[in-house]
């Protein structure tokens, strides 16, 4: 679980850089990924499992991505544009400003 959640906060651009909101949000979806992980081990260990198990691993699981998802580490990020003195300069660099 530590390894994941350093994985997560690193993601984000490590623990100094958090919130506490967030860090507490890392921690869940840590312990939430952990959780499903051992849930599915459980599962595959002990062989097949009944329907009622099934739905409460499947429950589990995405509870855990949903956790995971909501870090937003997934999301694809903007490139930053240029500043308008960046542009200007740009511009005038190319012969292209008055």
């Amino acid at each position: 679980m530590r390894d994941l959640g350093e994985f997560y906060a690193e993601a984000l651009g490590g623990w100094s850089a958090l919130t506490v909101v967030q860090a507490e949000a890392v921690r869940r979806a840590a312990e939430m990924r952990a959780l499903a992980e051992q849930a599915r081990a459980d599962a595959l260990r002990n062989g097949g499992v009944g329907i009622a198990e099934a739905d409460q691993l499947i429950r589990l699981e995405n509870a855990a991505h949903r956790s995971v998802r909501a870090l937003g580490i997934d999301r694809k990020r903007e490139p930053e544009g240029m500043t308008l003195q960046e542009y200007a300069a740009s511009r005038r660099n190319n012969g292209d400003a008055p």
